[in-house]
C-alpha cells in the first residue's frame, strides 16, 4: 500500500497510462508485476517490472518500491503525485486517468508491504446517517399523509353544510 500520496502506474487497457492506490500484486505468466485487474504495474519509465521465472520465491517490494529477486533489484514502481488533485479523474475501474504527474523519487516514495488501505467510510456511522434519514423521512410522509386526510375532512364536512 502507498503510504501518503500517490498513486501506482499502471498500463491502461486502451493504451497510455492509468493510475491507482490499489496496491495488490500478483505477477503474470509471463512475469510481469499486476494489479488485481492484471494491469501491468509500470516501473520507473513507464516500463513494465519483469521477475525472472526462477526468481519469483524471492521476490520483494521495498519501502521506497524497489523491485527485488534474487537479491538482486529488477526495477522500481513508480509512484506519481499530482500538485493539482483536481486533474485526476476516476474510471470507474478503480483506476485514475490525471495529466501533469511526477515520478517520486526513490527518498520521497513510500510504500508498506502486507498492509491494505483502509477504507474513507466508517460502517457503523454511515448506517446510522442512513437510519436518522430514512426516520426522518418516514416522518415527513406521516405528516403529508395527515394533512391529506385533514383536506379530506374539511372538504366532507364543508359539503355537507350546503
Amino acid at each position: 500500500m502507498i503510504d501518503g500520496p500517490g498513486y501506482l502506474s499502471v498500463e491502461a487497457p486502451g493504451g497510455g497510462t492509468a493510475y491507482t492506490r490499489a496496491g495488490f500484486v500478483k505477477v503474470n505468466e509471463a512475469g510481469e508485476l499486476t494489479n488485481a485487474g492484471g494491469q501491468k504495474l509500470l516501473g520507473e519509465g513507464g516500463q513494465p517490472i519483469v521477475v525472472p521465472p526462477d526468481q519469483l520465491e524471492t521476490l520483494t517490494i521495498g519501502g521506497d518500491g524497489t523491485v527485488s529477486a534474487g537479491g538482486e533489484p529488477v526495477g522500481r514502481l513508480a509512484v506519481t503525485v499530482f500538485d493539482d488533485e483536481r486533474g485526476v479523474t476516476p474510471r470507474g475501474d478503480g483506476m485514475m486517468t490525471g495529466s501533469g504527474g511526477r515520478e517520486l523519487p526513490a527518498a520521497e516514495t513510500k510504500l508498506k508491504t502486507g498492509g491494505v488501505e483502509a477504507s474513507n467510510v466508517e460502517p457503523i456511522v454511515e448506517t446510522t446517517a442512513m437510519v436518522d434519514i430514512l426516520r426522518a423521512y418516514q416522518s415527513s410522509m406521516k405528516i403529508s399523509q395527515d394533512i391529506e386526510d385533514m383536506r379530506r375532512r374539511a372538504i366532507d364536512r364543508l359539503g355537507k353544510l350546503g
